[in-house]
């Protein structure tokens, strides 16, 4: 069963209070007991910030486990997609080159 990012938080946290465990990951008391409660996420600069901080993986802080084989991204269908939107679809063609240029620069990063 694939644990959330509720319980991991309370797991990493341990006996530590939720103020005390705020502060190791520079955070409020207010922000962190909302994330335990799941009432609200960081946004994934947050999440790369918290896994730095405790020395974990995004992935497991999410509740994958470690040995889950990533899959790798493949840009070359949503780049074909794309260009039948802008030929078929009639998108702007501004957007679909926006599209094509973010999707090229993802390429980059992988």
């Amino acid at each position: 069963m694939k644990k959330s990012f509720c319980s991991r938080l309370k797991e990493l946290r341990g006996s530590k209070s939720q103020a005390e465990f705020a502060k190791v990951l520079g955070l409020s008391q207010v922000v962190y007991g909302r994330y335990e409660l799941g009432t609200r996420e960081p946004n994934l600069d947050g999440l790369i910030q918290i896994g730095l901080k405790l020395g974990v993986s995004i992935n497991w802080i999410l509740g994958f486990p470690e040995n889950q084989p990533s899959t790798p991204i493949s840009t070359t269908g949503v780049k074909k997609k794309v260009k039948e939107l802008k030929e078929y679809a009639n998108i702007a063609s501004k957007k679909a080159d926006e599209l094509l240029f973010a999707i090229e620069q993802m390429e980059v990063v992988l």
